[in-house]
């Protein structure tokens, strides 16, 4: 599989967490080292005679569990003309037989042993490299063996049977339908933009019918070689244990050709008097633009490059902080409005102010981006935007550092396979906080100013656009507009002031009407005499951090009928309108060194606060939950901005088949209820700030309110720091019984929608109804029968017949109506293949139902799922979410830890067949098709 977006920028952020910039091309040291900077030494680096270079590290987050990573550097890049698309043809069969997996034998043995295809097992290629990933539950000696060979197989056993070649020419064409899609188009001409005489630009895909068995393995031969490879395992073993592994399995690694070409990536530079681009495309609404500074790297990684990118890292900050603003001023003309910086691939800088809006307002959109930029070169910021962003830095760094004892070894792995591969020096994490703290208080504005300067060559920035632009000599308009704008002065910014958090006293603490401690899971469960319970579990699996939970009112089930696309606006417009005492960026400015982050959704049947925090800093979250509960701004420009975007979002859903589907599956499946349908633009844009405060302020000020806090935090100063906030506010009213009651589908339907998008692409989805789906039991044997169900799919469509890319099963279970829920398939196939492969799946589902499951599909698809539920013990995310969000509202919830592990190893065949039986019966399948318009 490639990666979904292959430009993807290392921002300057990522100084920080150990990733520093260097700005040289690969170095042969290993590993890499510069003056002042050594490699973190709780790492083990190693490079074997054949050159295969490796890096170890004992780690047990999770406990028993090992991370490993391999990389070869050949991707899209190294390909020549009549090689196009090779590297991912490669990484595509490495699933496909190797020396010690036969055919499809790889993925069936994996799984049996708890690593599923995605979830634990990933392989991506890259412009540069193909990266392998497998995140295995077992660190046992036996098990190590088993995932090292796996690994081995890919750097050199990789079959190549001709039939497998053949059969996967399909997958990989599904695949390549997928990708066609606006943000692949315009990925691709923005590359051959910026890199026109580099093999940067080269495009990620081929002509499948051109590799055969022969191509594809002389060029795994010329290229997978162990000089090319880097190996990184993260995981609760020792290191001495992990190398032995790695020396087994890889001493005798071969290169089997002559030393491979020396890769040359070509002119990487701005055009000398910079150039433009706008690509128009009529299946989007509104236009993307960016101005962006192209530059070849030039350098090691040292210490002054790391002060240089930390002084462009505070610009980059100030400057998205003055771009936000603009944003929420002119909602109506600005989408997005951002600047970055940061290295897309090892040879190149990308620096780029960018810009989405409605085409209409794209000349303002382009003038504002183009002052903006060129006031950040004329002028120095101010003192108190410094300050603001050494702050807001510092303190991301110290979390960072807090957090790295507990950090996760697939974290790790990822983290050092970056550095290696980007040529960076890893260091450790208290070396990079140290030097923050020493640089951020001698940067000052003139070393901010030269160190952003240095990232553009003035006079030659491109522009490039992408999107609804129909107009004829684009080019050529967009240009003389950008120059008509340098033509103008630019003002120097306004003075900015500091203020005070408002919402520190919410009155009197609460009083404790009820509390209980349930020591089977060790939680403490607490009522307030306002009627808001609160549930706290302590952990440590994430040093220093604090996850939250807030539950109110019915959520989307309370939307009125007329009315319809008010949940989805609320769900981003509430906290884009800020507070009543503090506008959008005098609460951004305020809260910018405060490690914390606060979502708010509207869900089926509760609206949902989500945020993490600081243990340091949980006080200012529960203050700013408290604020958001009792003074909403209800601003009109927040609301305007949150109308524009999910607008677009829903106008854009009619170009896709996933997207048509989105838009109106669940409305046929419950009757033409709007509360489940996607709303149009138009009933988006009928919206008004009025309806949407009078239907969610209720909710706000006095809907039944349950907090969950899961994380490291000590007990009695949180209950106390509880009572003081959320324990203070005004009563909660009694849960409202009231509801507009929904009916779900369960008879057989066939449906089929038109879209206006990619002609070649069509979209599949049966939905099986699921009875009894309030039994936690019955929730989890679905949970099984549905991989069962992805595996047969997998099998026959994409393996055997080489129909499509990547089917999926989902579940889908109703609160309002608990008792009902869907097993739901989806995958995109060719037009012309919908009806028969629509029968597939439905026949394959009937086969479930009629002849049952095997033993060995059982233990292939219960063992991933159980390795995640014994890691989800140890995961905050889990107990907060899914436990600690309801425990006392719904009490089943207290057994659900307790059961989950032992009744996931209980389920039998019998169980599933007595499931799938009353499930997957072609009788209940309901269809939907979504093809393009005309076929």
């Amino acid at each position: 599989m490639t990666l979904p977006a292959p430009h993807r920028l290392l921002l300057l952020a990522m100084l920080l967490s150990g990733l520093a910039a260097a700005t040289g091309a690969a170095s042969d040291g290993w590993p890499l080292t510069a003056e002042g900077l050594a490699p973190d030494p709780a790492w083990v680096w190693g490079r074997l005679d054949n050159r295969l270079r490796y890096a170890l590290r004992k780690n047990a987050q999770p406990a028993g569990h090992v991370s490993l990573r391999l990389a070869v550097q050949v991707g899209f890049a190294h390909e020549t003309k009549s090689e196009r698309g090779f590297a991912h043809f490669v990484e595509h069969m490495a699933f496909n037989g190797t020396t010690h997996h036969p055919g499809e034998t790889l993925l069936a043995d994996l799984a049996s042993h708890g690593v599923a295809l995605g979830p634990e097992l990933s392989a991506f290629t890259f412009l540069t490299h193909t990266l392998y990933g497998l995140d295995a539950p077992s660190a046992a000696p036996a098990d190590l063996d088993r995932w090292f060979t796996v690994l081995r197989d890919f750097g050199d056993g990789i079959q190549f049977d001709p039939k497998q070649v053949k059969r996967e020419r399909g997958v990989i064409s599904s695949e390549t339908r997928d990708r066609q899609s606006p943000g692949s188009r315009s990925d691709a001409a923005r590359r051959l933009f910026l890199y026109p005489l580099s093999a940067l630009s080269n495009p990620i895909e081929g002509d499948v019918e051109a590799a055969d068995a022969r191509s594809l393995r002389a060029f795994y031969d010329k290229w997978y070689r162990p000089e090319r490879m880097i190996l990184v395992a993260v995981g609760d073993a020792e290191p001495a244990q992990l190398e032995a592994m790695v020396r087994r399995h890889f001493d005798s690694l071969r290169a089997r050709t002559a030393e491979a070409p020396r890769f040359d990536p070509g002119f990487i530079e701005n055009a000398p008097k910079g150039a433009t681009q706008v690509v128009h495309d009529d299946k989007v609404s509104g236009l993307n633009l960016e101005v962006i500074s192209v530059l070849p790297r030039d350098g090691a990684d040292s210490l002054a490059g790391r002060r240089r990118w930390l002084a462009g890292n505070l610009l980059v900050y100030m400057l998205n902080v003055r771009l936000g603003q603009i944003v929420r001023a002119h909602p109506d003309k600005l989408f997005q409005l951002g600047v970055q910086s940061g290295f897309p691939t090892p040879y190149s800088v990308e620096t780029l102010i960018r810009f989405s809006a409605p085409s209409p307002e794209w000349k303002f959109a382009l003038t504002t981006a183009e002052q903006e930029l060129r006031r950040s070169f004329e002028y120095t910021f101010r003192p108190a935007e410094i300050a603001e962003a050494r702050a807001a830095v510092l303190a991301a760094g110290e979390q960072q550092a807090k957090e790295a004892a507990t950090e996760k070894s697939s974290g790790l792995a990822g983290n050092a396979m970056q550095a290696a591969l980007w040529d960076f020096v890893l260091t450790a994490p208290d070396l990079n906080l140290r030097q923050t703290r020493e640089w951020l208080p001698q940067i000052d504005a003139l070393e901010i100013n030269r160190a952003w300067r240095s990232l553009w060559q003035e006079g030659r920035a491109g522009i490039f656009g992408f999107g609804y632009f129909p107009l004829l000599n684009a080019d050529a308009i967009v240009s003389n507009a950008f120059q008509e704008s340098l033509a103008r002065p630019v003002a120097p910014p306004e003075p900015k002031k500091a203020v005070p958090f408002a919402y520190t006293d919410f009155g009197p603490p609460g009083q404790i009407r009820r509390r209980e401690h349930l020591p089977e899971l060790d939680v403490e469960l607490i009522e307030f005499a306002n009627g808001v319970r609160v549930n706290l579990k302590r952990t440590t699996f994430e040093a220093a951090t604090v996850h939250l939970t807030a539950r109110l009112g019915r959520g989307q089930s309370t939307e009125p009928a007329d009315r319809p696309g008010l949940a989805p606006l609320a769900s981003s417009a509430l906290l884009n309108g800020a507070l009543g005492q503090h506008p959008p960026e005098e609460l951004r400015s305020i809260l910018s060194a405060s490690n914390l982050s606060l979502n708010f959704g509207c869900l089926e049947t509760f609206f949902s606060f989500h945020g993490q925090a600081a243990s340091t800093t949980l006080d200012r979250l529960l203050q700013v939950l408290g604020a958001f509960l009792t003074d909403p701004a209800w601003d009109a420009e927040g609301v305007t901005l949150a109308r524009t975007q999910l607008a677009t979002y829903c106008h854009d859903l009619d170009f896709t088949p996933e997207g048509i589907i989105t838009q109106n599956a669940f409305r046929l499946l419950t009757g033409g209820d709007t509360r489940y349908a996607s709303p149009t633009a138009d009933q988006v844009k009928a919206r008004t700030m009025e309806d949407l405060q009078g239907w969610l302020g209720p909710a706000l000020r006095a809907a039944p309110l349950e907090i969950g806090l899961v994380g490291d935090f000590a007990l009695e100063p949180t209950v106390e720091l509880l009572a003081r906030t959320v324990g203070a506010l005004p009563a909660r009213n009694p849960a409202d019984a009231t509801e507009r009651p929904v009916v779900f589908a369960r008879s057989q339907a066939e449906h089929t929608f038109r879209f206006r998008g990619e002609p070649q692409r069509a979209g599949i989805e049966v939905v099986w109804p699921v009875e009894h789906y309030d039994d936690i039991r019955v929730s989890r044997r679905v949970e099984v029968l549905s991989a069962i169900l992805a595996g047969r799919l997998r099998r026959k469509i994409r393996e055997d017949l080489g129909a499509t890319y990547a089917p999926s099963v989902t579940e889908w279970k109703s609160e309002a109506d608990p008792g009902s829920g869907y097993l739901i398939a989806y995958l995109t196939v060719k037009p012309e293949m919908v009806r028969r492969v629509t029968k597939l799946m439905v026949d394959i589902a009937h086969g479930l139902a009629r002849k049952g499951i095997t033993a060995a599909e059982l233990a292939e698809a219960r063992a991933p799922i159980l390795d995640r539920a014994i890691s989800d013990q140890n995961d905050n995310a889990y107990w907060v979410r899914h436990i600690m969000s309801k425990i006392q509202s719904q009490p089943a919830v207290r057994r659900w830890p307790l059961t989950r592990i032992p009744d996931l190893r209980a389920i039998t065949t019998a169980d599933l067949n007595q499931l799938a039986e009353a499930t997957l019966k072609s009788s209940r399948a309901i269809t939907f098709a979504a093809l393009p318009e005309g076929k």
